[in-house]
């Protein structure tokens, strides 16, 4: 008696749940349907925004690092005064950008670079085009290994240059 009261009361959830598919899958699937368009759309607007704002940073050469405490050091005493003059910093405090230019647009840059994570980094605007380029891993040879840091100087200038 008890084996039958526990397969019924488990046949009843099986029951429940198929019936709860059965309504839940069709109303989402009509959500998707009529979202999906405005979502689609929406992403394409950003996307044509994102394209109308690097234009106008058109020829713009960046420095981006972060407020990692070793680094920041070492960048601000001995890299930012041998960069050349038509490099800019963009210094990030925590998720907010530090730079001359409007935040939302800095963030927009920001938020299309693959290896987020990767700082310093360098970013070039060149045809419409975004083109980055971690240095994290030369930059933390030259400090943790005490490397020349004219090679690490001469790699940022080379990415800039070509």
């Amino acid at each position: 008696m008890q084996n039958a009261l526990k397969t019924l009361k488990l046949l009843i959830g099986y029951i429940m749940i198929g019936i709860g598919l059965v309504i839940l899958v069709p109303i989402t699937l009509v959500c998707w349907i009529l979202v999906g368009p405005f979502i689609y759309w929406d992403e394409q607007r950003k996307k044509r925004k994102f394209a109308a704002n690097l234009l106008t940073l058109e020829g713009k050469n960046f420095f981006c690092y972060n407020n990692r405490k070793k680094s920041r050091l070492f960048i601000e005493e001995s890299i930012r005064p041998q960069l050349a003059q038509y490099v800019e910093c963009i210094y990030l405090e925590g998720r907010e950008p530090v730079s001359a230019y409007d935040p939302i647009i800095v963030s927009q840059l920001l938020y299309s670079v693959k290896n987020y994570s990767k700082f310093p980094h360098l970013i070039k605007i060149r045809n419409g085009e975004l083109i980055e380029h971690s240095i994290n891993n030369q930059l933390f040879n030259t400090l943790e290994q005490k490397k020349p840091i004219e090679s690490l100087l001469k790699e940022i200038d080379g990415f800039f240059e070509s």
